[in-house]
């Protein structure tokens, strides 16, 4: 009986989701500021999908966090005390429900919105460049240095060289994030032709 409680509350959040998500999309291509984007160092997925992408995910853990929780408890609520009517989570849901969405619909079609989320995309892409590193592995590399550990992964030459440079910075600061602020100050500026 859980595991169909645990189900019913994940899809009926994974729809919401999915429905957000194109909803949010179709607005945004209404409004064409994503391709109207005139940055040539993008291509067009990137554009299209990627920013989009990290624009529902930072709306849905940042700027929506608090409505997106409200629907999660909801949901989990409802689940809980229903567990064989679980699939009527959508209408009982529904308030809560529509103003996540709206709450993420703004978001989708705010220009500002996408050229703040398109610069985090574009820092996060030179970072995973120029280091060599998925993001991921950073995280990773910041907590190991952030706890004083040694991580428990294999270290090759590109995680060592991060891991010395976050340390020194880490030592400074004592901030985990200050290599990849470094790292960005040191982008050389594009060139004006």
């Amino acid at each position: 009986m859980n595991i169909l409680k645990g189900v019913a509350i994940c899809s009926g959040f994974g729809a919401a989701t999915y429905f957000i998500i194109k909803d949010g999309e179709h607005r945004a291509h209404n409004n064409s500021f994503v391709q109207l984007d005139p940055d040539p160092r993008l291509r067009r997925q990137e554009k299209d999908v990627l920013i989009p992408s990290l624009m529902r995910k930072t709306a849905q853990n940042e700027d929506c966090a608090e409505v997106t929780q409200i629907y999660k408890k909801c949901c989990s609520e409802f689940a809980k005390n229903n567990s064989k009517w679980s699939f009527m989570i959508f209408k009982e849901c529904k308030e809560e429900s529509k103003a996540m969405m709206n709450c993420m619909n703004e978001k989708f079609v705010d220009p500002e919105y996408y050229y703040k989320c398109k610069q985090m995309y574009v820092d996060e892409k030179y970072i995973r460049h120029t280091t060599k590193l998925a993001g991921d592995n950073r995280k990773d590399v910041k907590e190991c240095v952030g706890k004083g550990e040694l991580p428990k992964f294999h270290i090759d030459e590109d995680i060592q060289t991060y891991m010395d440079g976050v340390k020194e910075f880490y030592l400074k600061t004592q901030d985990v994030e200050a290599y990849d602020r470094h790292v960005l100050a040191m982008r050389p500026s594009p060139v004006v032709v």
